[in-house]
Formats: structure tokens, sequence, C-alpha cells
């Protein structure tokens, strides 16, 4: 598509006007924003609108530069027009179930045994610091407040939902609530189960700090706590022992 005002309410104007159903969908800008793309799943309601017709409406648009309609197969529809699946970085993105996570923790820790835990907080962090250096070029943390809406973006990509309890920049130090974590929901039970993800938020904090920092997790769903909690201090301090 043309990436200016008002294509995409073109474009989906023409849709409705044709009879079909949208089910789900997105709009992501090319590099450079010079133009853009629309895909979408659709139900083809109307026994006269076949893929050929619906092609062609939407080829008729001046907002529209090239269609592709794929048909299902077998009972299921498969994308097979969006690969490789990006960000609108540009960056590449893979989507996992959290199911795959839990079963490749699991062989971790058959293979690792007691370094399974810190071998995966590593890892963690290895992502999150460059990761958070980088972000923080052009996303502020000023303050509890803008912190907060930092730490969102782990929501936005599915990782967990992380509320900002305490936070002291002077210190170094932060208490984070963590709420839906994929990986405790996967871990077993008895135990603190957030490692790869604590160690991510180590590597993050200690990029909005300036200094290193380690993460603990004092309370965990694993464990039977109603939600996750995160404790973020200087490496420094003495360790303090998770619940």
């Amino acid at each position: 598509m043309k990436n200016v005002p008002g294509a995409i309410a073109e474009v989906t104007d023409r849709l409705a006007k044709v009879g079909l159903n949208l089910l789900e969908g997105s709009f992501s800008d090319s590099e450079g924003a010079k133009g853009g793309f629309l895909s979408f799943f659709a139900e083809l309601r109307s026994p006269t609108l076949t893929p050929r017709r619906l092609k062609a409406a939407l080829a008729d648009s001046k907002a529209v530069v090239s269609v592709e309609v794929k048909e299902g197969r077998e009972g299921a529809i498969i994308d097979t027009v969006n690969f490789p699946v990006t960000w609108g970085t540009g960056d590449r993105v893979l989507m996992l179930r959290t199911a795959f996570f839990g079963e490749m923790s699991k062989v971790i820790r058959e293979l690792f045994a007691s370094g399974a835990d810190p071998f995966l907080y590593e890892l963690g962090f290895a992502h999150g610091n460059p990761t958070w250096d980088d972000l923080l070029k052009t996303l502020k943390v000023k303050d509890a407040k803008s912190l907060n809406y930092a730490l969102q973006i782990y929501s936005a990509v599915g990782w967990c939902r992380l509320k900002v309890l305490d936070y002291d920049q002077g210190l170094g130090t932060a208490r984070l609530r963590m709420d839906d974590s994929f990986e405790c929901a996967t871990a077993p039970k008895g135990s603190p189960g957030s490692h790869l993800l604590r160690g991510h938020v180590a590597g993050a904090m200690s990029a909005v700090l300036h200094i290193p920092v380690r993460c603990l997790e004092t309370r965990c769903i694993a464990k039977g706590h109603r939600f996750c909690e995160l404790q973020v201090v200087p490496i420094t301090a003495p360790p303090k022992i998770g619940v």
C-alpha cells in the first residue's frame, strides 16, 4: 500500500462494500515509510465473492500497490506471505509457544543440574543489558513513573507485566511486581521460577541505573504466591536469600 493519509480507510471501506468479514490483521510501514503492508485474515461469506474477485477489487484501489490472496487448504489457513516476521524496527522475530520454553528449560535443567538457573540468568542478562542500552538512547527514564512506563515493553512483547513498587535511583534499588510471567508459569513448583527474566531485568536495570545490579525473586507464583516480586540491588550489596 501507499503510506498516505486515508489509505487504510479507503481499503477497509472497499472491503466492507464487497461484503468481506475481517477476522484479524495488522499494518506496518516499510523501510523509509514510502509504503506499507496491510495483512489480514478474512472470511468470504458471500458465495459470489471469490478470491479472484477480492483481488481485483483491492487492486483497483488507488491506495494499493500490489495484492496477494491466499486460500485455506485442508481445513486450515496458514500465513505464507509474511516471512520473515519482523518488528517495526525491521528486526526479525520468532513466535514460540510458552510450553516450548518450559520444555527447553526442563532439558537445560537435566543437562546442567544446579548450573541451569545461573545459566538462564546470565543468558537473560547478556541479552537484556545491550538491548536496554540501545533502548535508552531514545527511551528516557527519569523517575519511577517513567521507569514504570518503560517496563511496559515486557508486556508489549508478551513476556510478563511489570509494575514498579519502589524505586530509589540514588541507592540503585528497585522493587517490582511481576504478573503473568511466561517463565514462572511453566516452572517447576516449589522454588522461585524466574531466571531468564530476572537476568534480563538485571541487565535492563543495570543500563537504567548505570551501575551493575543483581535481581532476586522474593515472591513467586511457582511457590504459591499470588504474584511474583523482583528485588533489584547493587552488586556491591550483600546477597539476600529469595523465599
